[in-house]
Parts: C-alpha cells; structure tokens; sequence
C-alpha cells in the first residue's frame, strides 16, 4: 500500500492503517478520517459524506454507482423486502391444527409403509438363510454319496507302499514276487488292474501318519484291483497275518532298496483323514484294533465280545466319546 494519500488528512496511508475506499467516487481515507470503528471500516461496501449527499440532493444521479453495484443493491433491497413480509405473514397467520392433523396422519402412513417394506425385505432375507442352509445340507449330502461310490469303486482295491518303482517296471511281476513270498496261492487273473500312482504332498503326508511309509520312502504308490471283493479279503487277511509276525522287506522282492513294505485297502482322501482320526481315538481310549471292511472304517472296542463300531464321519467319533467318557 506504498504511496496511498488519504483524502482528508493528506499524510500517507500506512501498511499497518486501517484504509477504506468509497464505492463511488473510489476515494481512499483513513478509517479515522472517516470516522469509521474497525468494526464498521470492515464493511466491504462503503460511501463517503459527498457522495451521500448527491444521492440525497439528485436521486437519479446513478451514474456515481456501477451498473453492478445498482443491481446488487436492489436485490439485496428486494430480498430483505421479501424477507420482512414473510416474516410478518408467518407471525399473523392462524395456527392451523387441521393441516397439522393430515401431515401427522400421512407420517403414520409413510412409517406403516416403510415398516411393511422393511419386513418384506427381512422375510426375504431369513428366506434366503433358509434356503442356503438347505443348499448346504444337500451339497454335504451329495458330497457324501459322492463319497461312497467313489469308495464303492476301491472297494476291491488294495494299495502298497514302499517300494521303489522304476519307470518300465512289470507291476504285475512284484505282484507275483510278492505272492511267491508270502506263499500265498494267487494267480493274475484275480487281478483286474495293476497301475502306480504318485500321490500328492498331502495324501504323502497322511500315509505316512498312518505309518504305511517313513519320510524316506518313493511317493509312488501300486494300486491293485482284484476282480471280486472276496479275493481281496483273502489276500488282505493272509497279508494281515504274515506282518504281524515277520513282515515282508523290499530286498526279499528283489527289489532295490530299503524298509519294508505295507499294505492298505484303498481309501479315497476323505476316508483316509477318518482312519487317522479312528486310529487317534483308539489310541486314547484304548480300542485294540482299527480296521477297514469293505471300505468302511471299524473300531472293536473288545476283540471276544464287541460289535464293529462303524465310523463314516467325524461327528461319529463326538456320539463316541460322550458315551466312552461316561464309561471312564
């Protein structure tokens, strides 16, 4: 603000004065010079005493004022105008209980129509719940007979664990050296299929829980699918016998390598999860033995006496340990 003169005093309007500036004539003063509070002096539209008076002397003498600045003045007049008789309308008109009364009622019937919107969509909602709770009973009950047929089709299959397959190994030979060794009278018509699987990093890992195979043996696994479900039990019960008592190596095959091998009835992965789990449980109340049986898992909780315990899923083992704990 270098070099501004006030127009009354003469002196220089300073950068830290107070200076107000007339809307008309656009002559610069000190608001103390003007006569102007720093309250008032902030009032952004200002007009000095000369120009007052001509709009006082010659009303029509507009030319002082921007056609901007008229039109904002008349509508700041026209708008307080409105303002004013709204107010006074407000004040003079009559309280109007009726209308009143109807606004009430349309409330009551725009609360009872959202209400009735609002259990609509709650009734659609428990509807889907249900729905998708029986969505899911019937994906576990397929999912369970899926299950089934597909232990259905191992049910005269056999798995062997432990030995080192080669690449263009006759499966069907080890299957005769096994034979042989077990003295067990067999031939390779009672055998449907011979073929090798390498299983998965889980399927490793659970066969190996069930002690079928130490953590140093091949992956790769021999299926073996007899032609009925009778020849597999005989071979699987003279199998059952001889491991208890001596077991068969992998050297005695023939065959490069170490340990021994075992011999399981072919479970799918689910079936496999539930035989580990029986084996666990039988372990902590003391069933003496754990078995498969046309692929279904049994416990016996006595060998003389006591019936088969049929487990076909984990909630099997809950209905068991209520009763087994009450026992204890």
């Amino acid at each position: 603000m270098a070099n501004v003169e006030c127009s009354k005093c003469r002196q220089s309007i300073g950068e830290n004065e107070v200076m107000v500036q007339c809307i008309s004539c656009r002559v610069k003063k000190h608001a103390e010079c003007a006569k102007l509070s720093l309250e008032e002096a902030s009032v952004k539209r200002w007009r000095c005493r000369d120009c007052k008076k001509k709009r006082l002397v010659d009303p029509t003498a507009s030319t002082i004022l921007s056609s901007h600045e008229l039109k904002s003045e008349e509508l700041e007049g026209t708008s307080a105008t409105k303002k004013e008789k709204s107010t006074a309308e407000q004040k003079n008109k009559p309280f109007d209980i009726d209308r009143l009364k109807v606004q009430c009622y349309e409330g009551h019937l725009k609360l009872k129509s959202l209400e009735r919107r609002m259990k609509a969509l709650n009734d659609k909602y428990d509807d889907v719940l249900n729905k998708n709770k029986k969505l899911e009973k019937e994906l576990s009950s397929y999912k369970m007979k899926v299950e089934d047929l597909e232990q259905k089709i191992r049910i005269n299959g056999v798995e062997i664990w432990g030995i080192q397959v080669s690449k263009n190994e006759d499966l069907m030979d080890i299957m005769e050296r096994l034979w042989e060794v077990m003295d067990f009278q067999m031939t390779k018509h009672q055998v449907d299929r011979v073929w090798k699987e390498k299983k998965s990093e889980e399927e490793f890992l659970v066969g190996t829980l069930l002690g079928r195979m130490e953590n140093s043996v091949p992956k790769t696994v021999i299926h073996v699918n007899f032609v009925t479900n009778h020849d597999k039990e005989e071979f699987m019960s003279a199998w059952k016998l001889i491991e208890q008592t001596r077991g068969v190596s992998v050297g005695q095959l023939g065959i490069a390598g170490e340990g021994f091998v075992k011999i399981e009835n072919s479970l799918t992965p689910y079936k496999q999860k539930l035989f580990q789990k029986a084996l666990e449980y039988a372990n902590d109340f003391h069933y003496p033995r754990v078995g498969v049986k046309n692929g279904e898992i049994y416990m016996l909780k006595d060998l003389d006496v006591g019936p088969m315990i049929f487990i076909k899923s984990p909630r099997d083992f809950e209905k068991l340990s209520d009763i087994d704990k009450n026992k204890n």
